[in-house]
């Protein structure tokens, strides 16, 4: 996998909310289009669902909570997945990196990632994610996406979106964070300048 660094932030928060009902619910088995993961984090995902929100543009693309940026640093990565396939893309358009960070008090957490477009829980497990370690999801395919992190223990659940604009030739992540003081929280850091970005 590609490392990148993370450049600036893009403007002020933008906060919101799923809206509206779900499209359909969706069961995901793992497949090649999960990435391959760690044996050691492997973890009985069966039973897992994860809704397609009717309405994604209402999702956040940043939502920072009570956190400052600098909290959400010191993580290692603990696990790396690829999700789609950069076949066909022209250069300019980059992949983009998801960090899924754990600072809380439960070690597995419940992660989908939703094609919006496609209308398809393309993944959908339970991770393990001890405290300060995190799981790195490089999105090779642009599209919209939308980003469900759960934890089962504290009953938090977060979404936000990663908008078609985020794969361009800077380099671009989103970090979200699950903090032990019962908060789940997010922000996407990008350089807009000097480049297309991609439509959908």
């Amino acid at each position: 996998m590609k490392r990148r660094a993370l450049l600036a932030t893009t403007g002020p928060a933008v906060l919101g909310s799923i809206a509206g009902c779900a499209d359909f619910v969706s069961s995901v088995e793992p497949s090649a289009a999960s990435g391959d993961t760690d044996d050691r984090d492997a973890v009985d995902d069966s039973d897992l669902e994860f809704e397609i929100p009717e309405s994604p543009d209402d999702v956040p693309i940043n939502d920072f909570g009570n956190q400052e940026i600098s909290d959400f640093s010191g993580a290692e990565t603990r696990e790396e997945i690829e999700i789609g396939s950069g076949d066909g893309v022209d250069e300019k358009y980059g992949p983009h990196t998801v960090l899924v960070s754990n600072f809380g008090s439960d070690p597995e957490l419940e992660i989908g990632v939703i094609d919006v477009l496609s209308k398809t829980v393309v993944h959908g497990n339970r991770h393990r994610i001890p405290d300060d370690e995190r799981l790195a999801i490089e999105l090779l395919t642009p599209s919209k996406y939308v980003v469900n992190v759960r934890s089962p223990e504290s009953e938090l659940e977060h979404a936000v979106r990663v908008p078609c604009w985020a794969f361009d030739c800077n380099l671009s992540s989103t970090s979200i964070g699950v903090f032990d003081d019962d908060e789940i929280a997010s922000y996407l850091m990008t350089n807009l300048a000097g480049c297309g970005n991609y439509s959908c």
